[in-house]
């Protein structure tokens, strides 16, 4: 599937060092810039210097200081803000659990751990589409 845009950063937001190494390992061969985090607030944080990037938040729902689903409601209390980021939840959190948080419509995709590359890879070209 062609990507319409193919100028955007990747931003992983995960708070486990290996599943930020492996979700790197998998994405490296796009040539794309790739920005690693270890929270939330560090996720809110890199956004603001990315405002003006268009940007794929890889997003882990459990993490120290600021969790995803705290990210995903700032996001989306400022829609504007974030207006030039997709957000694809990769999580171990059940997608039926996270959808009765009632926070789903504000996600492109949504991936249960352990990820396989090929599925992560046609995840994150469906969300890029609509850039």
């Amino acid at each position: 599937m062609p990507e319409r845009n193919s100028d955007y950063t990747i931003l992983i937001a995960e708070d486990n060092s290996i599943n930020r190494f492996v979700l790197t390992s998998m994405l490296k061969d796009l040539n794309k810039r790739i920005v690693q985090v270890e929270n939330g607030r560090e996720a809110l944080d890199a956004l603001e210097e990315l405002k003006q990037t268009a940007t794929v938040l890889l997003l882990d729902l459990n993490m120290p200081v600021l969790d995803g689903y705290g990210v995903i409601r700032k996001m989306a209390q400022d829609a504007e803000a974030y207006k030039h980021v997709r957000t694809m939840v990769i999580s171990g959190t059940f997608y039926s659990d996270f959808l009765e948080k009632g926070l789903g419509e504000h996600i492109c995709a949504y991936l249960e751990k352990p990820v396989v590359k090929e599925q992560l890879i046609h995840k994150l070209r469906e969300c890029v589409i609509n850039f």
